[in-house]
């Protein structure tokens, strides 16, 4: 394996773990969002108004566990293909 696809190897795994460590952040959030909201409202979310407090997070959520796919594709294909 070249040192360049051994430095790019690398860089993935990087990010993934830096999306991970977010993704977690985010989720610590959003989950005490929704036992707040539950607690409130004596219902579970089912709504898209129902999340408009934290719209912005939860996309950023769903863009992450998307990338984090990706990359970790990515990265797979990388190891496969230095094997």
């Amino acid at each position: 394996m070249s040192a360049g696809a051994k430095s790019e190897i690398v860089q993935l795994q990087a990010k993934i773990e830096e999306y991970k460590r977010e993704r977690g952040n985010l989720r610590v959030k959003l989950d005490s969002f929704r036992k707040q909201f539950e607690q409130q409202y004596n219902r579970k979310i089912k709504f898209k108004r129902d999340i408009k407090d934290v719209e912005g997070e939860f996309k950023r959520y769903k863009d992450l566990k998307d990338d984090i796919g990706r990359l970790e594709k990515q990265l797979a294909l990388k190891t496969n293909n230095s094997g």
